[in-house]
């Protein structure tokens, strides 16, 4: 099973190069010569032939909270965030790269959506992926930081990508709630609604 050091770091993941994942990284090398300005039309795709994964597709996708796991990589592939935009595809025997047919934002680095999961997979902005990786506290996350929503989303459903409805990775949650330390006040706790602190320590009925 995961390791408890590799369960809470909802914001980095290896950092070896065995187990990369696009989703490490805030941004791609710029492409500005194929990006269309006006917003008007998808992207320019490359003439090089897209590299993708072989094994079957993960039944979560890109909700996926075990994807940085080598064990669970080792037999299921996931969307690359970057799509057919990647300059690592040869690096990525676990990824499928595909094309996104989106525009531009016509606001782009200006975009006051850019925390908007749903707004990253249907328009594009430079220098960021088209989807955001899933917060391992998608009910709890007490991290309001446009930094935080910027690289994360929190169970929202993306447009084209059907959410399971039996997520296969649903138990990363409660094996992560069964990590955390027990408040000292128990069922007692005055602050169980708090969600800074639920987050941080469990309670016999969370």
């Amino acid at each position: 099973p995961p390791s408890s050091s590799n369960l809470f770091k909802d914001d980095e993941s290896k950092s070896d190069s065995s187990s990369y994942n696009p989703s490490k990284f805030d941004s791609p090398p710029p492409k500005s010569s194929k990006v269309h300005s006006s917003g008007s039309k998808p992207v320019a795709a490359s003439s090089v032939p897209l590299i993708s994964s072989a094994l079957p597709l993960c039944e979560d996708s890109i909700y996926c909270l075990i994807q940085n796991e080598r064990d669970h990589t080792d037999k299921y592939s996931h969307f690359c965030r970057f799509n057919e935009l990647c300059r690592n595809q040869a690096g990525e025997p676990h990824l499928v790269h595909k094309k996104h047919d989106v525009p531009m934002c016509l606001e782009n680095r200006s975009c006051s959506e850019r925390t908007n999961p749903v707004h990253r997979a249907e328009y594009r902005h430079s220098g960021l992926p088209d989807y955001l990786i899933p917060c391992h506290f998608p009910d709890t996350c007490y991290d309001k930081t446009p930094d935080h929503r910027l690289r994360f989303f929190h169970g929202e459903e993306i447009p084209r990508i059907r959410k399971s409805n039996t997520p296969k990775s649903h138990h990363v949650g409660a094996a992560l709630k069964a990590k955390l330390p027990p408040c000292k006040h128990g069922n007692e706790c005055r602050s169980m609604k708090n969600t800074q602190h639920t987050a941080r320590f469990s309670h016999p009925t969370s």
